[in-house]
């Protein structure tokens, strides 16, 4: 946060770089063991998350829990790799995460394709992606 607000010679390009993907993950709302699934209006800073896919059972967006994501839901219910990478977001002091698996709907062909085609742009304009490369 203090390097985004004070060190203008570093951060021109990042500010002028805001991207607004279809969907993030809310990690500040009340009940901080809560999450939830939110369509931003505007372009919002937010980190993302580049990972291997693990388990075929962890939790992913489809139309089925749609709704419950979007009214909240609890970071108990996400891998432990997505847990920490709510825990980095909220302590460096920013809001919004974008994970492919929870902000793409994994059952909707016309949505994965769309989204996919995004992917440069919705990396590009994050603030920092969280690499994890084994976990």
């Amino acid at each position: 946060q203090e390097c985004l607000s004070s060190h203008d010679e570093c951060c021109l390009y990042q500010k002028a770089a805001l991207y607004k993907p279809s969907r993030l993950i809310d990690t500040q709302i009340e009940d901080r063991s809560q999450l939830r699934l939110v369509f931003p209006k505007d372009a919002v800073p937010y980190l993302t998350l580049s990972h291997c896919w693990g388990s075929a059972d962890s939790i992913k967006l489809s139309y089925a829990n749609l709704d419950r994501l979007l009214d909240g839901f609890d970071d108990q219910d996400l891998p432990r790799l997505f847990r920490d990478c709510v825990t980095v977001v909220r302590r460096l002091g920013f809001r919004y995460l974008w994970i492919d698996s929870l902000c793409i709907l994994q059952d909707s062909t016309e949505d994965w394709l769309h989204e996919a085609g995004r992917m440069g742009d919705i990396y590009r304009g994050s603030i920092c992606t969280i690499a994890a490369v084994s976990a």
